[in-house]
């Protein structure tokens, strides 16, 4: 993701738990790269479907945070600058 190599983005939300560890490595979803939050990846949600009690999640990447911020700031000076 720090590489903004991803696309889409599938998760599975189950209702069981698992915990770690401090002496267990496992990989997360993330590894290696920390997002501050006007950096970090924002992801659209494209379909959500349920079997049993698991949900799976699609999600597309859009824009960072940072990249939102100064849309929504340049469109609100653009329409300031209209009226």
């Amino acid at each position: 993701m720090g590489a903004q190599a991803v696309d889409e983005l599938f998760l599975t939300l189950s209702p069981q738990i698992a915990g770690r560890s401090s002496d267990a490595m496992r990989p997360a979803l993330v590894e290696g790269v920390a997002f501050m939050p006007e950096y970090a990846p924002w992801f659209q949600l494209l379909s959500v479907k349920q079997s049993s009690d698991h949900l799976y999640l699609r999600y597309r990447h859009t824009t960072s945070g940072l990249q939102r911020n100064a849309i929504s700031h340049g469109d609100a000076a653009k329409s300031a600058g209209e009226s």
